[in-house]
């Protein structure tokens, strides 16, 4: 039988800053056995509302009378353990023992110093106003449930995890697993608001002759609201609309209250 890991026991991601496991031990029962250990490992994610899911399979040896250990690097989920050997000459296999890999509580400072590393632009620490905003700095929210296992699980949008952790960016297993991908793939999301939102300036300023080009911090606010939930396209629903005699930029709160409110709070929560 399998002895390690338990039964329902869990590991962490809590080396190499908080993206991989420590070392794993698996060991079994070896008084009947006469030969060594074939390991198969089913590891199996998907987040609770079934938005994205990945199964894959590790696969190793331990000599008669040893164990081995195994690192699980920026993967988590449920794992299911089986073990195969040879007794007196015959195959035999041990019920299989699931185990979990989860999260680990990554400190605020390092996710603001990261964040800010990734973002050079007209507003030091605007990543951290949009991970407090979309997961109030949460990788790993401290009290999922997945799988009937209570624990750090990767933190969900609320509609059961088309969107994940940090940046709630959308579903992939590496962003779900390693929240350095998963900030780095926020700052690359980000920057493309960016360009978005560059790209409708220009056009609101070919419709409106004489509007003034965007401040580096306005356009800033026109790639939040595209960031969000409260995204909407035309030049009419972004966070400025061109009005007035003469015409200028004024903060659209007329037709994109939310967005309006969705970037102020961002700016207001710099951490």
């Amino acid at each position: 039988m399998i002895i390690d890991p338990a039964e329902s026991s869990s590991s962490a991601l809590n080396t190499n800053n908080h993206r991989d496991t420590s070392s794993i031990t698996f060991d079994t029962t070896a008084d009947l056995w006469t030969a060594g250990t074939s390991w198969i490992a089913d590891l199996e994610y998907a987040t609770s509302g079934n938005k994205g899911s990945t199964a894959q399979q590790d696969t190793f040896q331990t000599q008669l009378n040893a164990s081995t250990t195994r690192t699980y690097q920026s993967r988590g989920g449920k794992i299911t353990l089986h073990a195969s050997t040879t007794v007196n000459g015959s195959a035999a296999d041990a019920p299989p023992v699931k185990m979990f890999v989860l999260g680990e509580a990554i400190p605020n400072s390092e996710i603001t110093t990261r964040l800010n590393g990734l973002y050079s632009g007209a507003t030091p620490g605007l990543l951290t106003g949009i991970a407090y905003k979309e997961s109030t700095y949460y990788q790993f929210f401290p009290t999922a449930t997945l799988y009937g296992k209570q624990g750090r699980w990767p933190y969900e949008s609320y509609d059961g995890g088309s969107h994940i952790g940090l940046m709630m960016v959308p579903i992939t297993f590496d962003r779900a697993w390693d929240w350095y991908v998963n900030t780095t793939d926020g700052a690359a999301v980000f920057q493309d608001k960016l360009a978005t939102a560059s790209r409708l300036e220009t056009s609101i300023r070919n419709a409106n002759p004489g509007l003034r080009a965007l401040t580096p911090t306005e356009l800033e606010n026109m790639a939040l609201v595209l960031y969000g939930p409260f995204a909407a396209a035309g030049n009419t629903n972004q966070y400025y609309i061109a009005a007035g005699s003469p015409v200028d930029w004024i903060i659209n709160t007329a037709n994109n209250q939310n967005g309006v409110d969705y970037a102020d709070f961002i700016r207001s929560h710099i951490q």
